[in-house]
Protein backbone atom coordinates (compact mmCIF):
# COMPACT_ATOMS: atom_id res chain seq x y z
CA UNK A 1 0.00 0.00 0.00
CA UNK A 2 1.22 3.56 -0.89
CA UNK A 3 3.11 5.06 2.19
CA UNK A 4 0.60 8.13 0.70
CA UNK A 5 -2.22 6.49 1.50
CA UNK A 6 -1.87 4.97 4.90
CA UNK A 7 -1.21 7.09 8.36
CA UNK A 8 2.54 7.19 10.20
CA UNK A 9 3.93 5.23 13.12
CA UNK A 10 3.38 7.89 16.24
CA UNK A 11 4.21 6.48 19.77
CA UNK A 12 2.16 7.07 22.72
CA UNK A 13 4.29 7.85 25.77
CA UNK A 14 2.64 8.96 28.61
CA UNK A 15 4.16 7.92 32.36
CA UNK A 16 1.07 6.26 33.62
CA UNK A 17 0.32 3.76 30.48
CA UNK A 18 2.89 4.19 27.91
CA UNK A 19 2.17 2.26 24.36
CA UNK A 20 2.43 2.45 20.79
CA UNK A 21 -0.17 3.28 18.63
CA UNK A 22 -0.04 2.42 14.95
CA UNK A 23 -2.42 3.75 11.61
CA UNK A 24 -4.28 1.96 9.18
CA UNK A 25 -1.82 -1.35 9.69
CA UNK A 26 -0.81 -3.49 7.10
CA UNK A 27 -0.57 -7.58 8.29
CA UNK A 28 2.89 -8.43 7.30
CA UNK A 29 4.81 -5.08 8.14
CA UNK A 30 2.86 -2.31 10.35
CA UNK A 31 1.79 -4.94 13.43
CA UNK A 32 5.09 -6.79 13.15
CA UNK A 33 6.70 -3.27 13.72
CA UNK A 34 3.60 -2.16 16.43
CA UNK A 35 4.98 -5.51 18.47
CA UNK A 36 8.43 -5.24 17.91
CA UNK A 37 8.70 -1.52 19.13
CA UNK A 38 6.46 -2.87 22.67
CA UNK A 39 8.83 -5.65 23.40
CA UNK A 40 11.83 -3.28 22.87
CA UNK A 41 11.71 0.00 24.43
CA UNK A 42 11.37 0.21 28.01
CA UNK A 43 8.32 1.10 29.80
CA UNK A 44 6.09 0.61 26.61
CA UNK A 45 3.51 -1.79 27.60
CA UNK A 46 0.83 -1.91 25.35
CA UNK A 47 0.21 -1.65 21.22
CA UNK A 48 -2.64 0.05 19.82
CA UNK A 49 -3.65 -0.18 16.27
CA UNK A 50 -5.96 2.23 15.08
CA UNK A 51 -7.05 3.25 11.44
CA UNK A 52 -7.58 7.10 10.36
CA UNK A 53 -6.23 10.10 11.51
CA UNK A 54 -8.49 11.29 14.45
CA UNK A 55 -6.44 10.35 17.26
CA UNK A 56 -2.63 11.29 16.90
CA UNK A 57 -0.21 13.84 18.39
CA UNK A 58 0.28 17.61 16.93
CA UNK A 59 2.91 17.91 14.13
CA UNK A 60 5.12 19.87 16.50
CA UNK A 61 5.32 16.17 18.74
CA UNK A 62 6.11 13.85 15.92
CA UNK A 63 9.82 14.24 15.88
CA UNK A 64 10.29 14.25 19.75
CA UNK A 65 8.53 11.62 19.41
CA UNK A 66 10.29 9.77 16.58
CA UNK A 67 13.60 10.66 18.04
CA UNK A 68 12.82 9.09 21.74
CA UNK A 69 12.22 5.93 19.68
CA UNK A 70 15.19 6.31 18.31
CA UNK A 71 17.02 6.68 21.10
CA UNK A 72 15.60 4.13 22.86
CA UNK A 73 15.92 1.53 19.93
CA UNK A 74 19.84 2.09 19.93
CA UNK A 75 19.96 1.78 23.34
CA UNK A 76 17.80 -1.43 22.98
CA UNK A 77 20.36 -2.76 20.45
CA UNK A 78 23.37 -1.95 21.84
CA UNK A 79 21.90 -3.71 25.40
CA UNK A 80 21.49 -7.21 23.80
CA UNK A 81 23.42 -9.52 22.29
CA UNK A 82 22.60 -10.68 18.26
CA UNK A 83 20.73 -13.83 18.87
CA UNK A 84 18.71 -12.10 21.56
CA UNK A 85 18.09 -9.00 19.84
CA UNK A 86 14.61 -8.35 18.35
CA UNK A 87 14.99 -7.51 14.53
CA UNK A 88 12.95 -4.55 13.78
CA UNK A 89 11.12 -4.85 10.37
CA UNK A 90 13.54 -2.72 7.84
CA UNK A 91 11.78 0.16 5.54
CA UNK A 92 13.82 1.55 3.12
CA UNK A 93 15.90 3.92 4.76
CA UNK A 94 16.70 2.07 7.90
CA UNK A 95 13.50 1.25 10.29
CA UNK A 96 12.44 4.74 11.05
CA UNK A 97 12.90 6.99 8.24
CA UNK A 98 10.53 4.84 6.39
CA UNK A 99 8.16 6.47 8.71
CA UNK A 100 9.42 10.52 8.22
CA UNK A 101 7.27 13.49 7.58
CA UNK A 102 4.49 12.42 9.57
CA UNK A 103 0.96 13.88 8.15
CA UNK A 104 -0.80 16.66 9.58
CA UNK A 105 -2.10 14.87 13.13
CA UNK A 106 -4.61 16.05 15.57
CA UNK A 107 -3.88 16.16 19.84
CA UNK A 108 -5.78 12.89 21.62
CA UNK A 109 -5.48 12.26 25.46
CA UNK A 110 -6.02 8.57 25.38
CA UNK A 111 -7.48 7.23 29.00
CA UNK A 112 -5.48 5.02 31.00
CA UNK A 113 -7.75 3.72 33.94
CA UNK A 114 -9.01 0.93 32.85
CA UNK A 115 -6.72 -1.75 31.08
CA UNK A 116 -7.69 -4.81 29.53
CA UNK A 117 -5.55 -8.08 29.07
CA UNK A 118 -4.60 -8.90 25.30
CA UNK A 119 -4.32 -12.14 24.22
CA UNK A 120 -1.81 -14.17 21.81
CA UNK A 121 -3.97 -12.60 19.02
CA UNK A 122 -3.86 -9.35 20.33
CA UNK A 123 -7.87 -9.21 21.32
CA UNK A 124 -8.41 -7.95 24.74
CA UNK A 125 -9.62 -9.80 27.49
CA UNK A 126 -12.24 -7.05 29.51
CA UNK A 127 -11.50 -7.24 32.77
CA UNK A 128 -15.44 -6.91 33.89
CA UNK A 129 -14.11 -5.67 37.52
CA UNK A 130 -13.98 -1.69 37.33
CA UNK A 131 -15.03 -1.45 33.44
CA UNK A 132 -17.30 0.41 32.05
CA UNK A 133 -20.43 -1.21 30.09
CA UNK A 134 -22.90 0.34 28.19
CA UNK A 135 -26.52 -1.42 27.17
CA UNK A 136 -29.41 -0.37 25.32
CA UNK A 137 -32.91 -1.65 25.76
CA UNK A 138 -31.68 -2.15 29.34
CA UNK A 139 -35.03 -0.84 30.60
CA UNK A 140 -36.68 -4.27 30.52
CA UNK A 141 -35.91 -7.88 29.90
CA UNK A 142 -32.57 -8.92 28.34
CA UNK A 143 -31.30 -5.06 28.80
CA UNK A 144 -31.96 -4.99 32.40
CA UNK A 145 -30.92 -8.52 33.32
CA UNK A 146 -27.46 -7.81 31.97
CA UNK A 147 -27.09 -4.35 33.09
CA UNK A 148 -27.75 -6.38 36.76
CA UNK A 149 -25.44 -9.26 35.61
CA UNK A 150 -22.67 -6.64 34.74
CA UNK A 151 -22.88 -4.52 37.93
CA UNK A 152 -22.52 -7.91 40.05
CA UNK A 153 -19.36 -8.47 38.36
CA UNK A 154 -17.89 -4.83 39.54
CA UNK A 155 -18.97 -3.03 36.23
CA UNK A 156 -20.55 0.30 36.25
CA UNK A 157 -23.03 0.83 33.55
CA UNK A 158 -24.63 3.01 31.35
CA UNK A 159 -28.52 2.42 31.01
CA UNK A 160 -29.90 3.83 27.61
CA UNK A 161 -33.77 2.94 26.95
CA UNK A 162 -36.50 5.11 25.22
CA UNK A 163 -38.52 4.27 28.44
CA UNK A 164 -37.24 7.15 30.82
CA UNK A 165 -39.07 5.96 33.89
CA UNK A 166 -37.65 2.38 34.12
CA UNK A 167 -34.50 3.32 32.26
CA UNK A 168 -33.73 5.37 34.90
CA UNK A 169 -34.83 3.32 37.62
CA UNK A 170 -32.57 0.02 36.53
CA UNK A 171 -29.55 3.12 36.82
CA UNK A 172 -30.51 4.09 40.11
CA UNK A 173 -31.40 1.00 41.58
CA UNK A 174 -27.11 -0.22 40.04
CA UNK A 175 -25.97 3.14 40.86
CA UNK A 176 -24.85 3.92 37.04
CA UNK A 177 -26.01 6.44 34.36
CA UNK A 178 -28.87 6.70 32.48
CA UNK A 179 -29.71 8.00 29.18
CA UNK A 180 -32.83 8.08 27.44
CA UNK A 181 -32.30 7.65 23.44
CA UNK A 182 -34.12 6.73 20.12
CA UNK A 183 -31.80 3.91 18.99
CA UNK A 184 -32.95 4.63 15.48
CA UNK A 185 -31.43 7.94 15.53
CA UNK A 186 -27.34 8.05 15.13
CA UNK A 187 -27.58 11.77 16.83
CA UNK A 188 -29.03 9.81 19.73
CA UNK A 189 -27.17 7.42 19.93
CA UNK A 190 -23.67 9.35 19.71
CA UNK A 191 -24.64 11.47 22.34
CA UNK A 192 -25.72 8.20 24.77
CA UNK A 193 -22.11 7.19 24.22
CA UNK A 194 -20.73 10.74 24.70
CA UNK A 195 -23.15 10.87 28.16
CA UNK A 196 -21.47 7.05 28.86
CA UNK A 197 -18.11 8.42 28.55
CA UNK A 198 -18.65 11.77 30.65
CA UNK A 199 -20.79 10.15 33.44
CA UNK A 200 -18.74 6.63 33.70
CA UNK A 201 -15.28 8.17 32.64
CA UNK A 202 -15.11 5.55 29.74
CA UNK A 203 -16.36 2.39 27.97
CA UNK A 204 -15.45 -1.05 28.00
CA UNK A 205 -18.27 -2.83 26.57
CA UNK A 206 -21.37 -2.06 24.72
CA UNK A 207 -24.20 -4.28 24.64
CA UNK A 208 -26.17 -3.47 21.89
CA UNK A 209 -29.48 -5.36 22.99
CA UNK A 210 -32.36 -2.79 21.94
CA UNK A 211 -34.70 -4.57 19.70
CA UNK A 212 -38.34 -4.97 18.62
CA UNK A 213 -40.94 -7.24 16.64
CA UNK A 214 -43.83 -6.54 14.61
CA UNK A 215 -45.29 -10.27 14.24
CA UNK A 216 -46.24 -10.09 10.99
CA UNK A 217 -46.23 -13.32 8.70
CA UNK A 218 -48.36 -12.00 6.15
CA UNK A 219 -45.67 -10.17 3.23
CA UNK A 220 -48.12 -9.11 1.28
CA UNK A 221 -50.00 -7.06 3.86
CA UNK A 222 -46.78 -5.83 5.73
CA UNK A 223 -47.61 -1.69 6.39
CA UNK A 224 -44.87 0.08 5.29
CA UNK A 225 -44.59 1.85 8.79
CA UNK A 226 -44.07 -1.04 10.68
CA UNK A 227 -41.30 -2.20 8.45
CA UNK A 228 -39.83 0.97 8.90
CA UNK A 229 -40.29 0.85 12.36
CA UNK A 230 -38.70 -2.38 13.36
CA UNK A 231 -35.64 -2.05 10.63
CA UNK A 232 -34.77 1.60 12.11
CA UNK A 233 -34.69 -0.54 15.61
CA UNK A 234 -33.59 -3.77 15.12
CA UNK A 235 -30.77 -2.98 12.38
CA UNK A 236 -30.32 0.89 12.80
CA UNK A 237 -29.64 0.73 16.07
CA UNK A 238 -27.02 -1.98 16.06
CA UNK A 239 -25.16 -0.32 12.94
CA UNK A 240 -25.21 3.37 14.88
CA UNK A 241 -24.05 1.49 18.04
CA UNK A 242 -21.30 -0.13 17.16
CA UNK A 243 -19.77 2.98 15.34
CA UNK A 244 -20.51 4.91 18.73
CA UNK A 245 -18.97 2.05 20.43
CA UNK A 246 -15.41 1.62 18.22
CA UNK A 247 -14.85 5.66 18.04
CA UNK A 248 -15.02 5.19 22.23
CA UNK A 249 -13.57 1.76 22.41
CA UNK A 250 -10.19 2.83 20.47
CA UNK A 251 -8.98 5.29 23.14
CA UNK A 252 -9.41 2.37 26.58
CA UNK A 253 -7.10 -0.08 23.86
CA UNK A 254 -9.89 -2.33 23.43
CA UNK A 255 -12.92 -3.87 24.22
CA UNK A 256 -15.95 -5.63 23.47
CA UNK A 257 -19.08 -4.95 21.60
CA UNK A 258 -22.10 -7.67 21.41
CA UNK A 259 -25.26 -7.61 20.05
CA UNK A 260 -27.90 -9.24 20.48
CA UNK A 261 -29.27 -11.29 17.45
CA UNK A 262 -31.61 -14.29 17.94
CA UNK A 263 -32.35 -17.98 16.81
CA UNK A 264 -34.20 -16.46 14.01
CA UNK A 265 -30.38 -15.15 12.96
CA UNK A 266 -29.24 -18.26 11.88
CA UNK A 267 -32.70 -19.80 11.29
CA UNK A 268 -35.96 -19.25 9.17
CA UNK A 269 -38.56 -18.08 11.23
CA UNK A 270 -42.05 -18.00 9.03
CA UNK A 271 -44.21 -16.36 11.68
CA UNK A 272 -41.88 -12.90 11.82
CA UNK A 273 -40.17 -13.22 8.29
CA UNK A 274 -39.07 -9.16 8.99
CA UNK A 275 -37.82 -9.51 12.07
CA UNK A 276 -35.68 -12.68 10.54
CA UNK A 277 -34.33 -10.21 8.29
CA UNK A 278 -33.04 -7.95 10.68
CA UNK A 279 -31.35 -10.37 13.09
CA UNK A 280 -29.65 -12.27 10.14
CA UNK A 281 -28.57 -8.34 9.36
CA UNK A 282 -27.03 -8.40 12.83
CA UNK A 283 -25.09 -11.49 12.46
CA UNK A 284 -23.91 -10.79 8.93
CA UNK A 285 -22.65 -7.36 10.54
CA UNK A 286 -21.05 -8.68 13.43
CA UNK A 287 -19.54 -11.10 11.70
CA UNK A 288 -17.96 -9.16 9.00
CA UNK A 289 -17.13 -6.50 11.47
CA UNK A 290 -15.00 -8.80 13.70
CA UNK A 291 -11.72 -9.17 11.35
CA UNK A 292 -11.28 -5.75 11.29
CA UNK A 293 -12.22 -4.79 14.59
CA UNK A 294 -9.78 -7.65 15.70
CA UNK A 295 -6.44 -5.19 14.58
CA UNK A 296 -7.84 -2.22 17.08
CA UNK A 297 -8.28 -5.18 19.99
CA UNK A 298 -12.05 -5.27 20.00
CA UNK A 299 -13.89 -8.25 20.04
CA UNK A 300 -17.49 -8.39 18.43
CA UNK A 301 -19.83 -11.30 19.44
CA UNK A 302 -23.54 -11.82 18.74
CA UNK A 303 -25.80 -13.90 21.17
CA UNK A 304 -28.49 -15.67 19.62
CA UNK A 305 -30.92 -16.77 22.12
CA UNK A 306 -33.92 -19.04 21.61
CA UNK A 307 -37.33 -17.88 23.04
CA UNK A 308 -37.01 -15.79 26.06
CA UNK A 309 -39.45 -14.71 28.59
CA UNK A 310 -39.58 -11.19 27.68
CA UNK A 311 -41.80 -8.27 26.93
CA UNK A 312 -41.43 -9.15 23.37
CA UNK A 313 -43.67 -12.28 24.10
CA UNK A 314 -47.11 -11.46 24.21
CA UNK A 315 -49.63 -13.43 26.82
CA UNK A 316 -50.68 -15.89 23.74
CA UNK A 317 -47.44 -17.21 22.84
CA UNK A 318 -47.06 -17.58 26.23
CA UNK A 319 -49.71 -19.17 26.66
CA UNK A 320 -48.89 -21.59 23.34
CA UNK A 321 -45.77 -22.48 24.70
CA UNK A 322 -46.81 -23.35 28.29
CA UNK A 323 -49.31 -25.82 26.53
CA UNK A 324 -46.75 -27.01 23.97
CA UNK A 325 -44.20 -27.94 27.08
CA UNK A 326 -41.79 -25.97 25.81
CA UNK A 327 -39.86 -23.81 28.06
CA UNK A 328 -38.96 -20.28 27.83
CA UNK A 329 -35.48 -18.81 28.90
CA UNK A 330 -35.43 -16.57 31.51
CA UNK A 331 -33.26 -13.43 31.31
CA UNK A 332 -30.54 -13.58 33.40
CA UNK A 333 -29.60 -17.10 31.00
CA UNK A 334 -28.86 -14.36 28.67
CA UNK A 335 -27.40 -12.13 30.66
CA UNK A 336 -24.96 -15.14 31.63
CA UNK A 337 -24.34 -15.94 27.72
CA UNK A 338 -22.96 -12.00 27.14
CA UNK A 339 -20.76 -12.49 30.12
CA UNK A 340 -19.33 -15.57 28.96
CA UNK A 341 -18.97 -13.73 25.14
CA UNK A 342 -17.07 -10.93 26.66
CA UNK A 343 -14.57 -12.56 28.94
CA UNK A 344 -13.61 -15.63 26.29
CA UNK A 345 -11.83 -13.40 24.76
CA UNK A 346 -13.51 -15.05 20.96
CA UNK A 347 -14.36 -12.83 18.28
CA UNK A 348 -16.79 -13.07 15.19
CA UNK A 349 -18.91 -16.11 17.33
CA UNK A 350 -22.52 -16.32 17.38
CA UNK A 351 -23.49 -17.80 21.26
CA UNK A 352 -26.39 -19.78 20.62
CA UNK A 353 -28.41 -20.12 24.07
CA UNK A 354 -31.07 -22.63 24.53
CA UNK A 355 -33.17 -23.70 27.57
CA UNK A 356 -31.05 -26.26 29.67
CA UNK A 357 -27.77 -25.48 27.43
CA UNK A 358 -24.40 -23.45 28.52
CA UNK A 359 -24.04 -20.87 25.57
CA UNK A 360 -22.77 -22.79 22.45
CA UNK A 361 -20.59 -21.00 19.34
CA UNK A 362 -22.83 -22.01 16.44
CA UNK A 363 -20.48 -23.73 13.30
CA UNK A 364 -21.23 -22.35 10.15
CA UNK A 365 -20.72 -24.33 7.32
CA UNK A 366 -18.15 -23.62 4.55
CA UNK A 367 -19.46 -22.23 1.54
CA UNK A 368 -18.82 -24.14 -2.04
CA UNK A 369 -15.79 -22.42 -4.02
CA UNK A 370 -15.27 -22.31 -7.57
CA UNK A 371 -13.96 -25.51 -9.80
CA UNK A 372 -13.10 -24.06 -12.61
CA UNK A 373 -9.32 -25.37 -13.51
CA UNK A 374 -7.78 -22.12 -12.98
CA UNK A 375 -9.30 -21.07 -9.97
CA UNK A 376 -9.69 -23.79 -7.65
CA UNK A 377 -9.25 -23.19 -4.16
CA UNK A 378 -9.32 -19.43 -5.02
CA UNK A 379 -10.61 -16.58 -2.53
CA UNK A 380 -12.36 -13.26 -3.94
CA UNK A 381 -10.03 -10.53 -3.31
CA UNK A 382 -10.21 -8.85 0.22
CA UNK A 383 -11.39 -12.46 1.51
CA UNK A 384 -8.20 -13.75 2.15
CA UNK A 385 -6.88 -14.09 5.78
CA UNK A 386 -10.47 -12.97 6.98
CA UNK A 387 -13.05 -15.11 5.76
CA UNK A 388 -11.00 -16.85 3.08
CA UNK A 389 -11.40 -20.53 5.46
CA UNK A 390 -14.98 -20.06 4.37
CA UNK A 391 -14.76 -21.18 1.15
CA UNK A 392 -13.86 -24.87 0.14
Amino acid sequence: MPLAGRQRLIARLTWEAPRVVWGNADPFFDVAWAYWLRDTIPGVRDVVVLDGAKRFFPDERADELVGHLRTHWAHASAARSGADRPRAPVGPGGPFRRRAAPARLVPHVLSSTHRSARDARGLHRVNLDGGVALVTGAASGIGRATAERLAEEGMRVCVVDREEDGGRAVATALGGAFHVADVGDPAQVDAAFAHCVAELGGLDVAFLNAGIAIGHGDIESLPDDEYRRIMRVNVDGVVFGARAAVRELIPRGGGAIIATASLAGLIPFPPDPVYDLTKHAVVGFIRSLAPTLAAKGITANCVNPGMTDTGILGDEVRAAFAAAAFPLMAPTQIAAAVVHAISSGETGQCWVCQPGREPVAYQFRDVPGPRTESAQGRVPPGLRGETGDLWR
